[in-house]
């Protein structure tokens, strides 16, 4: 534990552990809720070993955490639950380890449930301030509940739910005919007797909106493509898609102004195997937490989708960001006029 430890103790662990103290009974929940977040990120950069290592590895650190934070929840605590699920898996992740785990070991609502290098929200915010401006969250959590294989809550684990309450929107996840070559991923959002669309293309963003039909989107939509190598951009329609899109690096922000949507997979959701999300699969997209000023709309919605339609559960595939001047706030407002039902997620 202790060699662990102080491999997680990177410069941005003691950024904010400057007594190299992850935990302590004097701790805000605040601060220790920030300072557990690095120690996540940190762990998962470091490509450790066997893939049911993850809890047994956090042990030690887990149980130096105050009493403050709550119960421990399959790598998350039950205080701060809310605040942290909007978690996802970098893409600027170079050695690509994003899979979920061929063998189980934590619900998909958790960051353990994939291998890949886990990154939080905190780092996309444009209108939050600082590390501590929490953003509002926008569910109620009803249960959180996981199943310990010993009595030891923060080893492995057999099972795991959260009950979550909220606005969600359906869609469907397509595979777009005109670029089956490509891995570009397309989700389909109900909102206002219309559809958004949004899609990703190998783990890289490709953001529009306003479109009924994939393909004439990029000819009638404003978005972004951001991809590293702009001569790669072959999948793209004949339909003079420079008028309608701007080009970013990887390397530039492409949140650089308003308007913008942010896809983010927590798997190769599309690779063949027991976790495959085949093409029309219907979706939902829930309504986490965000930032609404007077006028930009900033979201975080996960993307869901159902495993038995008769227990209302589902289980997560991914992480949206939204961003809108608060007029053009479609996907907000359509979430808003919708009831709110109860989600349980494994």
């Amino acid at each position: 534990m202790a060699l662990l430890a102080n491999a997680l103790m990177t410069s941005k662990c003691l950024a904010v552990c400057p007594d190299r103290r992850i935990g302590g009974p004097k701790l805000s929940v605040q601060e220790a809720d920030i300072r557990w977040r690095y120690v996540i990120e940190s762990y998962t950069e470091l490509d450790l070993s066997f893939e049911g290592d993850v809890f047994p590895a956090l042990q030690g650190l887990a149980k130096m955490m105050p009493s403050g934070m709550g119960f421990y929840l399959a790598g998350l605590w039950s205080r701060t639950v809310q605040y942290n699920l909007t978690w996802h898996v970098r893409t600027e992740d170079k050695h690509d380890r994003s899979i979920r785990t061929m063998e189980w070991r934590a619900p998909t609502w958790s960051w353990a449930s994939t291998t890949g290098s886990i990154g939080w929200m905190r780092h996309t915010w444009t209108q939050q301030q600082d590390q501590n401006d929490q953003p509002m969250s926008f569910i109620t959590v009803v249960n959180a509940v996981t199943s310990p294989v010993a009595e030891d809550a923060t080893g492995q684990l057999t099972s795991g739910e959260l009950i979550l309450r909220g606005h969600c929107l359906p869609g469907r996840m397509y595979h777009p005919m005109w670029c089956q070559s490509s891995r570009t991923i397309c989700l389909h959002i109900r909102c206002s007797e219309r559809e958004l669309c949004m899609s990703s293309y190998d783990k890289v963003p490709v953001i529009w909106s306003d479109a009924a039909h994939a393909v004439e989107q990029f000819s009638t939509a404003d978005g972004l493509l951001a991809t590293a190598d702009l001569s790669t951009a072959h999948f793209l329609p004949p339909s003079n898609p420079m008028s309608a899109f701007a080009y970013f690096s990887r390397k530039l922000n492409p949140l650089s102004s308003d308007g913008r949507r942010l896809l983010l997979w927590d798997y190769h959701v599309d690779m063949e195997g027991p976790h495959q999300v085949r093409s029309g699969s219907e979706i939902l997209i829930l309504k986490v937490e965000g930032f609404i000023t007077h006028d930009v709309s900033e979201l975080a919605w996960i993307v869901l989708r159902s495993v038995d339609d008769r227990l209302n559960t589902f289980e997560r595939l991914g992480l949206l960001y939204t961003r809108d001047l608060v007029d053009e706030a479609e996907l907000e407002r359509a979430a808003n006029l919708t009831p709110e039902r109860e989600i349980r997620i494994v």
